[in-house]
């Protein structure tokens, strides 16, 4: 292998792990909610808000607080998800807040190191697969080398 080629694969396989180690991460922290203590809870606050994003666009976000109580002490948060990740559409946001309406009572996982930053979801989102995807592209780019030299 040619010192450029041991190179590209070396930088190439480097991120491939780190990529792979930040997707198995997100994976993890995204289900680890299941496993967390659950409370009983209900919906104080399920709106749409529009945010400005630049360039003449707004985004339409769920807004979802709720309140439970753990271990005697009442919380009031808006964490529904880990990472609150939206897509901002309009219909996303819609069948959020029509799921998670005004009053519903709901089940909460409790964060138990921090009950502030407990949810109402523990699903594995698209946000962990896109490092893993970028890891088997860097995979791919780090077998270069190796295939070009035979």
């Amino acid at each position: 292998m040619t010192d450029g080629g041991k190179i590209t694969f070396e930088v190439a396989t480097s991120l491939a792990l780190i990529c792979f180690a930040l997707g198995y991460w997100l994976r993890k922290r995204e289900s680890a909610p299941q496993n967390w203590p659950q409370s009983k809870g209900t919906i104080v606050t399920s709106e749409i808000k529009s945010q400005y994003v630049g360039k003449g666009t707004n985004e339409l976000l769920p807004v979802i607080w709720y309140k439970f109580t753990h271990e005697g002490k009442e919380y009031v948060t808006d964490h529904w998800r880990i990472g609150n990740f939206s897509i901002g559409s309009r219909e996303d946001s819609e069948a959020l807040t029509k799921k998670f309406h005004l009053g519903r009572n709901v089940t909460v996982f409790v964060n138990p190191t921090n009950p502030e930053k407990s949810v109402l979801e523990h699903s594995v989102t698209m946000m962990s697969w896109i490092p893993i995807g970028f890891g088997v592209l860097f995979s791919l780019f780090a077998s270069l080398p190796l295939i070009l030299e035979r």
